[in-house]
């Protein structure tokens, strides 16, 4: 199994200059995924601050670390690159 993942938008681009694809590594789908049981723990602090499992040792500041994904932006192959004005 690979390392990485290729998504497109091939089947919903309605050109071929507005194809589109972004390479995840599997790193970037792992920080991902702990984002987000993150933000569900967020939301359980939020609505029930004495909760016990909330309770932990070092759980707040792993709670207020912050974010691991880093957003990456798709590759636009099919369109030309954009000038400076300046």
């Amino acid at each position: 199994m690979g390392d990485e993942v290729m998504i497109s938008n091939i089947h919903v681009a309605k050109s071929k200059a507005d194809f589109k694809f972004l390479t995840l590594h599997i790193d970037d789908i792992k920080a991902a995924a702990r984002d987000c049981g993150v933000m569900y723990l967020k939301i359980r602090r939020l609505l029930d601050p004495s909760d016990p499992g909330l309770q932990e040792p070092g759980l707040k500041e792993w709670l207020d670390a912050p974010w691991r994904y880093k957003p990456r932006q798709p590759k636009k192959p099919n369109r030309p690159a954009k000038k400076d004005k300046t």
